[in-house]
């Protein structure tokens, strides 16, 4: 990061930078907008984003459940470094375990981290 701000700050005063960012691009740039609560450091005031925006996220703990099911399904349920044997994962067989986990938009993942409960009470 301080490589970028020290570009930056040849380039324009700390403070006018805009991040910009399409499809997978703008959810990235939304991202870290609201990251470190909201506090870019002064490496930009703003962004640009086409096609992509923050979902709410839950707690990250709800995820566990699709980690360990992936785990499992890919052979390394056994194993004392899980992300590790993962790793080491022929893909077609890490490919098939990872099309048995809930896709984007399934009710689970929905239910678990994309729109926690909370965020949907509040909304009614």
């Amino acid at each position: 990061m301080w490589v970028l701000v020290s570009l930056l700050s040849n380039i324009m005063p700390t403070g006018h930078h805009n991040s910009w960012g399409g499809s997978s691009g703008a959810v990235s740039a939304a991202l870290q907008m609201v990251t470190n609560g909201g506090d870019t450091e002064g490496l930009f005031r703003g962004a640009f984003m086409q096609s992509g925006m923050v979902l709410p996220s839950g707690d990250i703990s709800l995820g566990q459940q699709n980690y360990d099911n992936l785990v499992r399904a890919a052979g390394c349920a056994g194993a004392n470094d899980t992300l590790g044997c993962l790793r080491q994962v022929p893909f077609p067989a890490l490919k098939e375990a990872v099309n048995m986990s809930p896709s984007f938009l399934s009710y689970r993942v929905c239910h678990d981290s994309l729109i926690p409960l909370s965020a949907v009470a509040n909304s009614i």
